[in-house]
C-alpha cells in the first residue's frame, strides 16, 4: 500500500480503530530519523565521546600476495532506512555508513618477494564506498532511560558495496564488524529519542514496545519509495493495558504523503479510550 494523502489518510482512518489495541502509537520517519542521527554525529564532534574512528586495515586475498590496504577511512553520520523492515517481526532497520574519505592502496610482490603499488584509490566525499548492516532497535524502560536505541553490537549480515580482488562484499564487511567489535561502548550507541515517564495524568507513559516497517513493503529498487518506512513505539499509559496485537505490513501506513517531502514526519494516535 502506497502512502496516502492528508485528506486520504483521515478518511481511511474514520470509523475504525487505528492503534492495534494500545492507548498509543508514535511514528516517525525516516527523515527524521536520519535528522536526529545526524545531529549526534556533530555534537558528537567536540565531545568526549566522539565520532567512529577512522578505520586502517589490510585486506590481503588470493594466493599471489595481493594486499588491500586501507588508510584512514572516514565515515558519515550513520543512516537508517526500512526495506528490511516488517510490524511482525522484530524492529530491525538497515544501517548504512558512507564512507567519506581516506586511501586505499594495493599492493602486490614481484618474484623476488619485493611488494610494490599497482594502484592507490582515494575515496572522496561524494560517490564513495558504503558499509550497510542490519540493525536491530531496542528500547530501555520507561522512567529508566526510556531510551530507543542503536547499538552497534546488535548488527547482523554486514555488506560493504565494493569487492577486493577475490574477496566478496560479505567478507568485507565482517572485517569491518570486527573493527566496530574494538569500539568503545559509547561510540557503538546512538540515542533515537526516550520516554520519561514524567507524570502527566492519564497521558502519563508507563511501558512501551518498538515496531519498524516500510511504507511501500513492495517498493522496487531505486525507486523514491525503497528505503522509506518509520520507527513506532506502542505505547501504554497510566492505569491502561497492554495491547496483545501490532499493525500488520497491509495496514494503513499512518504518516501522510506529502508532495515535498519537507512537511509530515511523524504522526501521533490516541485511543479513544483514553478520551473516554
Amino acid at each position: 500500500m502506497s502512502k496516502l494523502e492528508l485528506t486520504d489518510l483521515v478518511d481511511a482512518l474514520k470509523g475504525k480503530s487505528s492503534t492495534s489495541g494500545w492507548d498509543a502509537m508514535v511514528l516517525y520517519d525516516q527523515r527524521k530519523t536520519n535528522e536526529l542521527l545526524y545531529q549526534l554525529y556533530v555534537e558528537r564532534y567536540n565531545s568526549e565521546v566522539g565520532i567512529i574512528e577512522p578505520a586502517s586495515m589490510d585486506m590481503p586475498w588470493g594466493d599471489q600476495g595481493y594486499v588491500e590496504h586501507l588508510y584512514n577511512l572516514k565515515f558519515s553520520a550513520p543512516k537508517l532506512s526500512f526495506e528490511i523492515s516488517k510490524p511482525e517481526d522484530s524492529p530491525r532497520a538497515r544501517l548504512t555508513l558512507d564512507m567519506i574519505g581516506g586511501m586505499i592502496v594495493s599492493t602486490n610482490k614481484r618474484s623476488g618477494g619485493i611488494r610494490y603499488v599497482s594502484r592507490i584509490n582515494t575515496i572522496l566525499p561524494v560517490g564513495g564506498p558504503q558499509l550497510w548492516m542490519d540493525q536491530l532497535i531496542t528500547k530501555g524502560a520507561v522512567g529508566e532511560g526510556g531510551e530507543v536505541m542503536i547499538d552497534l553490537q546488535n548488527t547482523d549480515n554486514f555488506y560493504a558495496n565494493f569487492v577486493v580482488g577475490a574477496l566478496a562484499q560479505g567478507a568485507i564487511g565482517m572485517m569491518f564488524k570486527e573493527y566496530f567489535e574494538n569500539l568503545s561502548d559509547e561510540q557503538k550507541r546512538f540515542p533515537l529519542g526516550n520516554l520519561t515517564g514524567d507524570l502527566n495524568g492519564i497521558l502519563t507513559p508507563v511501558s512501551f514496545e518498538i515496531k519498524t516497517r516500510a511504507s511501500v513493503p513492495d517498493a522496487l529498487k531505486y525507486s523514491l519509495e525503497y528505503g522509506d518506512g518509520a520507527v513506532m513505539l506502542l505505547i501504554t499509559l497510566k492505569d491502561g493495558v497492554n495491547g496483545t496485537t501490532y499493525p500488520s505490513e497491509s495496514s494503513t501506513y499512518l504518516i501522510p504523503s506529502d508532495g515535498e517531502g519537507v512537511q509530515y514526519t511523524g504522526t501521533m494516535l490516541l485511543s479513544s479510550k483514553v478520551f473516554m
